[in-house]
């Protein structure tokens, strides 16, 4: 049996399919053609990192830098065991600061780096100076191949 139609029923069918085309149409026109939009985001967003990571990190390298300079400058550590601890607390404290940054996918070989190095310099300064200045000489390479982390002209020649 053929179900009969009346034209007021197609004409609202016909209405309802042409305004979801339309509708469909206008959604298709406001959105971008490609996603440049999108990858320009994503830029943005990896810059805002970099920058961040290098500021911050700077800033602890700067400061472990500085504090050793002044506990050298104190004296001897080859006879203080307390100063050879106040080397490892810096260390440690550079090591956990350094572990809290969000890392940029082109740092995380020298981020690895320098947790290693710092991690190296807090576990040895209580037995083994010849392992500390090891890893403070690796240190001082790495900021040579990387002279952002250190933006002190001065403290960078001093090493």
């Amino acid at each position: 049996m053929k179900t009969a139609y009346s034209s007021r029923h197609v004409a609202i069918l016909i209405l309802l399919v042409a305004t979801v085309a339309v509708a469909g149409l206008v959604i298709l026109k406001s959105r971008p053609a490609d996603n440049g939009g999108d990858q320009s985001l994503v830029d943005d967003i990896i810059s805002r990192l970099t920058t961040s990571y290098e500021r911050q990190a700077e800033g602890i390298i700067t400061t472990y830098l500085t504090s050793r300079r002044d506990l050298l400058q104190q004296g001897s550590v080859d006879d203080d065991a307390t100063a050879r601890q106040q080397w490892a607390t810096l260390a440690g404290t550079a090591k956990t600061d350094l572990l809290a940054l969000r890392v940029p996918e082109d740092y995380r070989d020298v981020h690895l780096q320098l947790v290693l190095l710092f991690t190296g310099i807090e576990n040895s300064a209580a037995s083994d100076l010849t392992a500390v200045q090891t890893a403070d000489n690796q240190l001082d390479a790495l900021i040579t191949q990387y002279p952002w982390l250190v933006a002190d002209l001065a403290l960078r020649q001093s090493l």
